[in-house]
Parts: C-alpha cells; structure tokens; sequence
C-alpha cells in the first residue's frame, strides 16, 4: 500500500533505455525493497516481452545465478575460452 508513486518513479528509471534495464533498490534493512521489486515486476510484467530474471544477491554468486537462468530457463549454453 502506497507505493504508487514509487512504482512509477522506479518504471520511469528503467524505460530511459531502449536496450538493458538494470536497477538497484537501496535502503535500509526491513523498509521494503523486495515488496517494491516483487509489487513493480507483478504491475509491468507486460512491458518486458523478454521477460523478468530474478536474482538474489545476498550470500549468491551472481555470475553463477545468470549463467543457470540462461541454461534453465532460456536453453542456452555458453561456451568458454581460455587463453
């Protein structure tokens, strides 16, 4: 309740690009930064046509979390070179 005009400010800062929409929602602990992620991707899951890729940061490998989505969810699997 009464995130409106957040939702909308967090939707205009990831439209300004037509390529890759990346965000960072900072705060402190217990203020609700994951209800306003899960309550954004939930109203505008619509405007994303390539759909939404959730990641948890805390205690993760982020790189490790990409790759298993794209192979998961996408099929995709990387090859790796090494020099």
């Amino acid at each position: 309740m009464g995130r409106q005009d957040q939702l909308e400010q967090l939707h205009r800062e990831l439209q300004q690009t037509d390529k890759l929409a990346i965000c960072a929602i900072a705060g402190m602990g217990g203020v609700g930064k994951t209800e306003l992620a899960l309550q954004y991707a939930l109203k505008y899951q619509d405007k994303y046509s390539g759909g939404l890729c959730w990641l948890s940061v805390r205690g993760a490998d982020l790189g490790t979390q990409l790759l298993r989505f794209g192979r998961t969810e996408l099929g995709l699997w990387p090859r790796f070179a090494f020099a």
